[in-house]
């Protein structure tokens, strides 16, 4: 079984970060924190831009965007051509 656990450590703000964590079984696999999630977007969003986040990272080094922020390594994983960054920290267990 996968589980995916999503914390928002921003008090409900429009714009949130969560830390999360993803299990199999009982294991963790994956933990990190995806900074600047629109929570208009959905929770479906959130856990898509997670997934793809670790499957580019598998593949590439580069995501959709490719813009890296400097202070904290967090990659955007939007597609190129959008503005609103989506920026996620992708760190293996």
């Amino acid at each position: 079984m996968i589980t995916i656990q999503l914390t928002n450590i921003s008090d409900l703000e429009p714009i949130s970060d969560y830390h999360y964590n993803v299990f199999i079984n009982k294991g963790l696999i994956a933990s990190g924190v995806v900074l600047g999630h629109h929570r208009s977007d959905g929770w479906p969003a959130l856990v898509k831009m997670l997934a793809d986040a670790h499957l580019k990272a598998s593949l590439t080094p580069l995501t959709a965007c490719g813009e890296r922020r400097e202070r904290d390594g967090a990659v955007c994983v939007k597609p190129r051509g959008e503005h609103r960054h989506k920026f996620v920290k992708v760190r293996p267990a």
